[in-house]
């Protein structure tokens, strides 16, 4: 059991399991195991909560607009990509014209992230 562990959990919920009847009475092989058992549950408890982008960049909610702003940032660039293996019949606009239009928000979402971090 290590000590990452309990600074994730309320002081109450784990007087709660120590407390218990019979938690005592157990060697000290079994209260390694069912303190080992009751943590994994609470960690996969919190990974279902995060969801995907929760488990890709963390739970902080101070840190969602740059989460966002890395999002935007992805999801331009692989658009550009996609834009830039279409057939030219399908292209309105010619591939440098394209990345002038989507290029100076890339460049905005990158300073905001860099910049949101020389901040603290």
């Amino acid at each position: 059991m290590s000590k990452d562990n309990l600074k994730d959990i309320s002081p109450d919920t784990l007087n709660k399991l120590l407390s218990s009847p019979g938690f005592s009475e157990l060697n000290d092989d079994l209260k390694n195991k069912t303190l080992d058992s009751y943590f994994e549950q609470h960690e996969s408890e919190n990974e279902k909560s995060t969801g995907i982008l929760g488990k890709l960049f963390g739970n902080k909610s101070e840190n969602i607009c740059l989460y966002i702003a890395f999002i935007i940032c992805v999801s331009l660039i692989l658009v550009g990509l996609i834009y830039i293996l279409l057939p030219p019949k399908y292209k309105q606009n010619n591939d440098i014209e394209f990345w002038q239009i989507i290029g100076p928000i890339i460049t905005g979402a990158l300073g905001f992230i860099f910049g949101a971090n020389s901040k603290k």
